[in-house]
This record gives structure tokens, sequence and C-alpha cells, in this order.
């Protein structure tokens, strides 16, 4: 039986809901309450919209597009996110998610966009889609006095009418932080001062060039908490500092800072990295943080992307490189693409005749181009291969990333 697979309307919002609060009722939302927010989603952005999967008239399932903007070091570049993936319980098991994903990545490909990206609620069922895995979480529990001290100068906290300074702070940082998207609408950033929550923010000159969001977590008794940070930027050292020294200064009133973050070099800033657990792996490594596994990307045209890509130094190289991409979730997506790369800069070159080649399928090639992984550990995994292992290192150097994708936004 065939899907059609086609915008909700206003008046279909209602079913999207009674099925989305089913599949997810861990989220604690009644239907009605969740077809606000849906609509009231769609009123603050304009460049999210809802799709609904129907066989003989009836919804049995929907998901959520948005169409994204991501700096690809620095290069930014269209992707397609999709997020509220749901389905009828009455209709699991009948291939309605798997028609939604077919068609939320051909839509994304059709509109020029080389990348796609969602939080997988399983990744192992996405991974069989050809999603890769991004970079991992490191979530840390310190104590405040680990922090370093310092001035405190120039912090103070932000107010709603400080939204459009917030928004510009988190645009020049996402220019110079690979893997995050442009959030273009206040809206977006309206959540961290809602709830109870408060933005420290770093100012200088009359512009925020750092800031934490954090709330409170409360501990055995009212007078025991940990401080929750649920995003930190900061667009130089000096504005990092001063938000170290202020965790530290909470230390008679804080128990832990509890922290999640795309960056596991963290503790080389603390003074005591364990996270108060004691545990121990041999022979003697001190827990510090536990990791996990979110964001994922796929690619979904692989010559695209490289024409999106025009200015990028591909470390450097100067060859010519077959890429054979398996795909069989999207066959339109699979085949061989080659790239001449001149002095780190790739240009498409089909017909051309390679120097290398390389074998990968669209899971593992989607961490790759990401950063998440390099090809040495593909390879070693037997999860690529280079058909001339003399080329090893300059295949290796074309996709080395002086960083991993970091993602701050929740879709």
């Amino acid at each position: 039986m065939s899907t059609e697979i086609r915008p909700i309307t206003d008046d279909e919002i209602d079913s999207f809901a009674l099925i989305a609060a089913g599949a997810y009722p861990g989220a604690s939302l009644t239907p009605e309450e969740l077809a606000e927010r849906m609509r009231q989603g769609l009123a603050e952005n304009p460049t999210t919209r809802l799709y609904g999967a129907f066989r003989d008239g009836q919804m049995l399932g929907g998901m959520r597009h948005h169409d994204f903007t991501m700096y690809f070091h620095g290069t930014p570049v269209p992707v397609g996110g999709v997020a509220m993936v749901a389905v009828d319980l009455l209709h699991k098991k009948e291939h309605v998610a798997r028609d939604l994903i077919h068609f939320y990545l051909r839509h994304y490909r059709e509109q020029g966009a080389p990348l796609a990206a969602l939080w997988p609620f399983r990744p192992d069922f996405y991974r069989q889609m050809g999603f890769g895995y991004g970079a991992k979480l490191s979530h840390y529990r310190l104590r405040p006095d680990s922090f370093p001290r310092g001035a405190r100068g120039h912090l103070r906290h932000l107010t709603p009418d400080d939204l459009p300074a917030l928004l510009a702070c988190y645009g020049r940082y996402a220019r110079q932080t690979h893997g995050l998207f442009v959030r273009q609408v206040t809206a977006i950033m309206a959540p961290l001062l809602a709830s109870g929550g408060r933005v420290l923010a770093y100012v200088d000159g009359g512009e925020v060039r750092g800031y934490m969001a954090y709330g409170f977590s409360r501990g055995a008794n009212f007078i025991t908490n940990d401080i929750v940070v649920r995003e930190l930027v900061y667009e130089h050292p000096a504005a990092l500092a001063e938000i170290m020294a202020f965790l530290h200064a909470q230390a008679d009133q804080i128990a832990n800072v509890v922290l999640d973050i795309q960056d596991d070099q963290l503790h080389q800033i603390v003074r005591d990295p364990r996270n108060g657990s004691g545990t121990l792996y041999p022979s003697v490594y001190h827990e510090t943080n536990t990791q996990g596994l979110g964001i994922m990307y796929r690619v979904i045209d692989t010559p695209g992307l490289f024409a999106a890509l025009p200015e990028h130094d591909f470390g450097g190289q100067s060859l010519t490189l077959e890429i054979e991409l398996g795909d069989s979730f999207l066959p339109e997506s699979a085949g061989e693409t080659v790239v001449r790369f001149r002095d780190g800069r790739a240009e498409l070159a089909p017909g051309a005749q390679p120097d290398v080649r390389l074998r990968v399928a669209v899971e593992h090639f989607s961490s790759l181009v990401m950063g998440a992984t390099g090809v040495d550990a593909l390879c070693r995994y037997g999860l690529a291969e280079i058909d001339d292992p003399n080329y090893s290192g300059r295949v290796r150097r074309l996709f080395d990333s002086p960083a991993q994708p970091v993602c701050l936004t929740a879709f």
C-alpha cells in the first residue's frame, strides 16, 4: 500500500499531536498541550514545517522538518533537520517511519542540502538508514572549587531585553565553531531565559562576548543544590576565565557543577577532574566524566557537499580521489564521485582518472567528513578501504579535522 506524505494542515495538527503524544509518553504532555506547542513553534519559526504520512486518507504518522544552515569550518552549508518522527502505535512495524525518512532525505536533497541531521531516539535505528555518529558529549560533575578563581568584573546576568546581544554573541561564536547551526530568530534563544533559568554573560564594551545559561537542581535538602549548566559559549579565553571564576565562587552553597558539553578536554582547566563517583578503572584511571552519543549526520549528496566547500582547505593536499559510496537506503546517493584536490581546494572532476580510491559506506563517510572520526580509524576497523596504501597518509590528511563538530541546537 502506497504512502502519501504531504504537509499537515492546521486542522490536522490535533491528529498529529495525538499520535506524537502516544509515541513519546515520556514528554508528559497532553495531546492538547502538544498541539498548542506545535502551533506556537510554527508561528515563531518559519523555517519549520510539519509533514504527515497518510494511507487511504488516514494519518499514520508525521514529522517536523527544519531548514538549517550549519557552519562547516566557517563555511555556511544548508542542512536538513528532522524531529518528532512519530508513528501511530496501531501502525508500528508497517514501515511508516521508513517512508517518512525516505521522504525527508529526498526532499532536502532536491532542495540542494548536501547534509541531513537528527537527534536519534535510537542510534542503531538511524544507523541502518545511513546516519553516522557525531562527536560524543561529556557529562561532568565537578566541585565548584575545582574551577580556577579569578576576576569577575565583566559579568552580569541578562534579561529578555538582552536577547539581540545574546544572539549576536552566539552568531560570532558559531562562525568560528565547526558544526554549529545558525540561529536566526530570538525565539530559539528565548528558552535559555525561561523556566527559572539564568544567563550569566561576559559583557565588554556593551557586547556579550561569552555566556553561561544555567539553572539549579535541588539536592537532599533546600540548602543543598547543584548548578546545572545548559549552554556555555565563549569567544575568547578571558570570557571563559571569568565564567569559571564565577563557578569557583559558588563553593560555599553549591555542591556540584553539572556540565554537559562536547569538550573532552575540560579536565585540563580544573584542579580536580574527578566526578565524585570514586570509580577506578585498571590500572589507576579515575573516572572524570561519562559520555554519550547524540546528534547524527548524513551525507545525502556527495558531489553537492564538495561543491558547497570550494574554499575549504582539505589538508593542503593535491591528488585526485574517487569516493565509492555505499548507500542502500538512498540509492541515488550511492556511487562514485571523483574529486580533484589542488593545494587542499576541491573541485569535482567527473571522468578523471583517480590517483586513489576510497570505498566506504555512507554512515561512516558521514562521520568522516564531519570530523567525528578519521580515515585511519575507519580503515583499522575495516569500515573503509583505500585501494593504494601508498596514499593512506595523504587521504587521511584530506579529512583530518582540527575540531570535532559541536551542536547546541535542540530540535
